[in-house]
């Protein structure tokens, strides 16, 4: 039998291969929109999807974290007719408060009229697209299918958005409308294509589902909401200084600030391509009791995570402001914000996986916690300085939040478990 830490390298490659791919669409589409519209049709684009983002978590009401997990233990006991509810129950509930979010967004848009409204009403149909795609991840994770979970939300997407905007560039009709017009398309697509996915995952017709136990609908929200808290403040942290700058400053400061977030995310890849396959690893040692080997497979899992993190950051001070001079005039005086947001990133790797040592070992009210206070403080922060500072303070405020976030956890699972979760190298 291999050993857990043969377990996590073999289980990292697989991973960094997919999100890898994932990643590199990701950041072929925003290189190329930034060349094409420039930072202020970029920030734009940037903008709208930020808000997509951040609501189609709402909408999605934390139930994709909570399918795979119900839909999994259904599998174990070979109950298909709680599958077949559970989907139907689910992707009704989504698709209805998506609606509602959106028909919502939509209405703040037309009566407070904020900044690019007219863009933020063409894209406002992302929220319950981006919804469906998250769900679709959820049931196709808890079928025990973790690489296809990932195609419809993390390749196929941006890899039908790339198209769309190329396409347009080709036709000479690229413009701002226009590219959200090409990522509201992919992501229907992407939407039907994850659907298919999950029905040749799914075992007997949706229509006839049986008889079957389930918990009444109330139980299920109220054991998702509080994942459904989780996903939606960290998506907030991530998508905060996009959002911030769209309301409190210029567009092209949005478009600035998002690419050099992307570029600063690279540095801790590794950390989280290491959390899939240590995750169930984490739940099965902390049941067992065997504290020594946690340690030492949390040792060995950071050590690997900020090398390569030490690496890439290395990469991107020497390349960064070649890199941000390619994309266009402009982007260049982003450099200052890359600095601060490596060394930021840096201190998240070397922190080690601290919100999924908490999450498996059943304290997630100390990962919530910590989320709404480093949230309170990247929101407050960038509401003092982004209006005088808009990149730099926009930076510090994020670079605040991942010190908050880690620090808090990493002393929680000192105290909790016992265990050195950061850098060490005996």
């Amino acid at each position: 039998m291999d050993s857990p830490v043969r377990q996590l390298i073999r289980g990292t490659y697989g991973n960094i291969l997919v999100k890898g791919a994932g990643l590199g669409l990701t950041f072929t589409l925003s290189l190329w929109l930034a060349r094409m519209l420039g930072a202020q049709g970029y920030g734009h684009f940037a903008y709208v999807l930020s808000w997509g983002h951040l609501l189609s978590v709402v909408s999605v009401l934390g139930l994709d974290v909570l399918l795979t997990r119900e839909i999994a233990r259904a599998h174990g006991r070979g109950d298909d007719a709680a599958v077949c509810l559970l989907h139907r129950w689910s992707y009704a509930a989504v698709l209805g408060t998506g609606l509602l979010v959106t028909a919502l967004f939509a209405g703040w848009a037309v009566a407070a009229a904020p900044p690019a409204a007219s863009l933020l009403l063409h894209g406002a149909a992302l929220i319950p697209l981006l919804a469906l795609l998250k769900l679709h991840q959820g049931a196709l994770q808890g079928a025990s299918r973790p690489v296809l979970a990932q195609i419809p939300l993390l390749l196929l997407f941006p890899a039908l958005t790339l198209g769309a905007v190329l396409a347009l560039k080709a036709a000479a009709a690229l413009t701002e409308h226009n590219a959200v017009s090409g990522a509201v398309t992919a992501a229907a697509l992407a939407a039907l294509a994850g659907a298919a996915l999950v029905w040749r995952g799914f075992s007997g017709p949706p229509g006839r589902c049986g008889r079957a136990h389930r918990p009444p609908p109330w139980r299920l929200l109220a054991s998702a909401l509080p994942l459904a808290s989780i996903t939606l403040f960290s998506m907030f942290n991530e998508q905060a200084g996009v959002l911030m700058l769209g309301l409190l400053s210029t567009p092209d400061q949005a478009g600035v600030f998002d690419m050099v977030r992307k570029l600063s995310s690279l540095v801790p890849f590794v950390l989280l391509t290491t959390t899939a396959p240590l995750a169930p690893q984490i739940a099965r040692l902390h049941a067992a009791g065997d504290h020594a080997t946690l340690q030492r497979l949390l040792t060995r899992g950071t050590q690997l995570a900020f090398a390569g993190s030490l690496l890439v950051t290395c990469l991107l001070l020497l390349l960064g402001h070649w890199l941000l001079e390619l994309l266009g005039p402009g982007f260049d005086r982003g450099y200052g914000a890359l600095v601060l947001l490596c060394a930021a990133q840096i201190f998240n790797a070397a922190m080690g996986p601290v919100a999924v040592i908490l999450n498996m070992t059943g304290h997630e009210r100390d990962v919530l916690a910590a989320l709404v206070l480093a949230a309170g403080g990247h929101l407050l922060t960038g509401l003092l300085l982004i209006p005088h500072f808009p990149l730099h303070g926009a930076a510090i405020a994020l670079a605040l939040n991942l010190f908050i976030w880690n620090g808090l956890l990493g002393w929680r699972v000192r105290r909790r478990l016992g265990v050195i979760p950061w850098l060490r190298w005996r």
